[in-house]
């Protein structure tokens, strides 16, 4: 018996799928948006918001208004895979009442990249710092 090979081989190791920092500013600025309820940014959090946590949500979005903390600004940086389907970057926000703050954050994507449930309490800190 003789083996035939019938195309190139395949690669051993697939292209991991990595967000662009587009795809990430995109996730991060509508989260940020304050003019937009939490319970509306579902698609933009793994497993969506819960109607508690919506209005967890929107009680820091509207103190922070208040205080002056935003609109925030964003930097990503450093996206590297974490697992099939995830990434995470380092994300720097600012405001003009909050100096530079740099966090790593996880993105996974769920039929498009969404901020995973564990950090989405942690991007919430931002706003509120």
């Amino acid at each position: 018996m003789q083996l035939v090979v019938f195309g190139p081989p395949m690669p051993l190791d697939p292209a991991v799928d990595l967000p662009t920092p587009d795809q990430l500013y995109a996730v991060l600025n509508g989260l940020a948006n304050p003019g937009v309820p939490f319970r509306s940014k579902g698609n933009l959090v793994e497993g969506g918001v819960g109607v508690i946590e919506g209005r967890t949500a929107d009680a820091v979005m509207k103190n922070a208004v208040a205080a002056g903390k935003l609109p925030l600004s964003f930097s990503v940086s450093d996206i590297t895979p974490v697992g099939p389907g995830a990434a995470s970057a380092n994300v720097t926000a600012s405001g003009p009442a909050l100096a530079p703050t740099t966090q790593n954050v996880t993105f996974v994507d769920r039929g498009g990249w969404k901020l995973s449930r564990g950090s989405a309490t942690q991007v919430l800190t931002m706003f509120s710092g």
